[in-house]
């Protein structure tokens, strides 16, 4: 008869970092070429200062392109064209 194995569960749970995405403020609308400091959901942990590559045209949302530390580019929306 085959011994059955015994699996050790793990003591505590880790918990997913939540990071805030900064929503664009109303009534102030962000242009293509211009630098914006946002904080990206997707890579880093603090602020990192971008350029507007993209807004749409009823001012839903607006593309950032960050250059990364260590060479490439990253480019994430954020609700709304403000800055």
């Amino acid at each position: 008869m085959k011994k059955k194995r015994h699996y050790t569960k793990p003591l505590f749970r880790v918990q997913k970092e939540v990071v805030e995405v900064e929503e664009a403020a109303s009534g102030e609308a962000a242009e293509v070429g211009e630098m914006v400091i946002r904080r990206p959901a997707t890579f880093g942990r603090g602020r990192m200062k971008g350029r507007v590559v993209y807004v749409h045209p009823e001012g839903r949302f607006h593309m950032v392109e960050f250059d990364l530390p260590r060479g490439g580019t990253l480019r994430e929306c954020f609700a709304g064209a403000g800055k």
